[in-house]
């Protein structure tokens, strides 16, 4: 993506694919206030585009698939908590004013890991950037006590899936 009119038509995609919780991000993208780089398991992290940025940077890194693996499965991630100037562990189901923090974050810290991940990844995760990057500022966002763990296994009682 890289004209506006590309990152309009991802934003009512994400929308209409029901991952309106990445609006707020892309439109910070789409304004120039940040850049952002989606992080893929088994791929290099784009270190030299991230660095070079004369934006705020966030890099993206989604461990929250049907196979999460924890910083294990991410070659990537020990370069990624080294680059990053804060940290966002997300734990929880997605909704738009996390990704709004998460973005507010960024600007304030010019570098950005956002990593996207279940219940039972995040202390690995947490751990990790705690042994490379101990008071290293961030936000973690995960399920309230008493909650079902992140992901839940089936959609909740009530809910239409299409």
């Amino acid at each position: 993506m890289s004209t506006s009119a590309d990152l309009a038509a991802a934003i009512v995609h994400a929308q209409q694919i029901g991952a309106s919780h990445l609006v707020p991000l892309l439109r910070m993208v789409r304004t120039g206030a940040v850049n952002v780089a989606f992080v893929t398991r088994g791929t290099p992290a784009p270190m030299g585009r991230l660095k070079r940025s004369n934006r705020p940077a966030i890099a993206l890194l989604g461990d929250d698939d049907a196979a999460p693996t924890g910083p294990a499965g991410w070659p990537q991630a020990e370069r990624l908590v080294k680059w990053c100037g804060a940290a966002v562990v997300h734990s929880t189901g997605a909704k738009a004013e996390h990704y709004a923090a998460a973005t507010a974050l960024a600007l304030a810290h010019r570098r950005l890991l956002l990593v996207e991940t279940n219940t039972a990844m995040e202390p690995a995760w947490l751990a990790l950037i705690q042994r490379l990057r101990p008071g290293l500022p961030g936000l973690i966002v995960r399920v309230r006590p008493g909650e079902p763990a992140h992901p839940m296994p089936s959609a909740p009682a009530g809910a239409t899936i299409q």
